[in-house]
């Protein structure tokens, strides 16, 4: 697997680079790394909905942020358009 750039403007991907037996696990990511929405359940609006918001407000967030050290998202957030 390698990160490339992908055709047109669909940015940096994950791509095969070999071919990959069926049920191999090519990529872990710990929970914790994780950015999500809440669970269904405690979601006011449909789940895309929620992360745009979640999305929008973190980002405005980390504006006032002095350090990408005081959040663990900020630097993953300023890399967004």
């Amino acid at each position: 697997v390698a990160i490339e750039k992908l055709p047109s403007s669909a940015g940096r991907g994950l791509v095969a680079t070999q071919d990959i037996p069926p049920n191999e696990k090519i990529l872990s990511i710990p929970f914790d790394k994780v950015y999500s929405s809440k669970p269904e359940d405690e979601l006011e609006f449909h789940w895309s909905v929620d992360m745009a918001l979640r999305l929008l407000k973190d980002k405005q967030a980390c504006h006032g942020v002095a350090s990408s050290k005081d959040s663990k998202w900020c630097e993953w957030l300023a890399q967004l358009p």
